[in-house]
């Protein structure tokens, strides 16, 4: 399950790097720069990357907080890792059922869960941000 997702999500990757690698070939800086006589690597390394590398940031961060949403989900409704192994998806559906009983016990995963996708954006935004601003410069 957990190469699947992370298989799909970097399938996505690929894409949004070619996507924007082609977007920033047909600038004026790189038109420029192509005809000034740089060379592959050059281009690459100093004009597309990165201006490239704020969105794979993002997309990383960001991807590895739906991947966490999508193992805790499967986790809840059974579909999880191994028996063997813990997970916050397996922690919610067993606190379900004493829910009335001891509620911090189904509380304090859902935390987790919260805290850790809000860290995962939240990063993902503010690193590709930092890298835009430092690009441009």
């Amino acid at each position: 399950m957990v190469t699947a997702i992370t298989l799909s999500l970097f399938l996505r990757l690929i894409k949004l790097v070619k996507t924007r690698a082609e977007i920033e070939l047909k600038k004026a800086y790189v038109i420029c720069a192509v005809t000034s006589g740089a060379g592959k690597v050059r281009l690459l390394f100093r004009h597309i990357l990165p201006n490239v590398l704020p969105d794979i940031i993002e997309y990383i961060c960001l991807s590895c907080a739906d991947m966490t949403l999508a193992i805790v989900g499967f986790s809840f409704i059974g579909l999880g890792l191994s028996d063997n192994v813990i997970d916050w998806g397996t922690m919610v559906a067993e606190a379900q059922q004493l829910l009335l009983i001891e509620p911090h016990l189904t509380m304090y995963p859902i935390a987790c869960i919260f805290v850790s996708t809000l860290c995962f954006h939240m990063l993902g935004r503010n690193v590709s941000k930092r890298e835009a601003q430092i690009a441009r410069h």
